[in-house]
């Protein structure tokens, strides 16, 4: 596991924080240690990280898992939308980092009842760790997620949870997906939204162990 740019231990410089300059710094880390035919696995923006990279390193990458990626059918170009979700995540992390650990583990649990206990602590200190410059990034025209598809080689695994519940993926784009990537399956778990690692933890546990079973050695 590694801290994303800007997050937990990482350093942040000129370049930003993009999921292009995170998936650089992926493809740095995967050919620095060597890894042989790796499998990757992130989580909504890790998830978006994750497909840049298996799209880059299409002999490298063995297989991908992205849980609930931040895919929507509209690519988000419009430049007042993206300015808005700028703002309204600085002033919902800066309001966080205002306040001790134990009160940002108490509002994440009011907000998040699903999630199991262990899951809080190391929310809440990621909060604290955040740099609000790494989300300069969402301003930016970044490229469309239906090109990153069409590059991935290997078979993928897509999770994710129910609209309703906080799911970003909605049926449409999933769709599009399964078209775009015909070695990728999607999984839909019932009982989880945008977190199902943290919301149905034993089913997201057993699909990725399926998963990786079929990959082979």
């Amino acid at each position: 596991m590694l801290d994303a740019r800007g997050h937990g231990s990482s350093g942040l410089d000129a370049r930003g924080a993009s999921p292009l300059v995170q998936a650089q710094d992926v493809c740095v880390l995967i050919e620095s240690l060597q890894l042989h035919r790796p499998i990757l696995i992130g989580h909504s923006m890790g998830a978006e990280t994750a497909a840049l990279t298996a799209a880059r390193l299409p002999k490298m990458v063995r297989g991908v898992v992205l849980e609930d990626p931040p895919w929507q059918e509209s690519s988000g170009a419009d430049g007042a939308r993206r300015e808005k979700k700028l703002a309204d995540w600085r002033a919902w992390l800066n309001d966080l980092k205002q306040k001790s650990l134990d009160e940002i583990i108490a509002e994440g649990k009011g907000d998040n009842p699903l999630w199991d206990e262990s899951e809080f602590f190391q929310w809440a200190k990621a909060k604290q760790q955040v740099k609000l410059e790494a989300l300069d990034w969402i301003v930016q025209p970044q490229p469309d997620w239906r090109e990153i598809v069409r590059q991935i080689a290997c078979p993928g695994l897509i999770l994710t949870g129910e609209p309703a519940l906080g799911a970003v993926l909605t049926p449409p784009v999933i769709q599009q997906v399964q078209k775009l990537w015909p070695k990728s399956k999607t999984v839909r778990i019932a009982t989880a939204g945008h977190n199902v690692h943290r919301e149905a933890y034993m089913n997201y546990l057993r699909e990725v162990a399926a998963f990786i079973k079929r990959l082979g050695k």
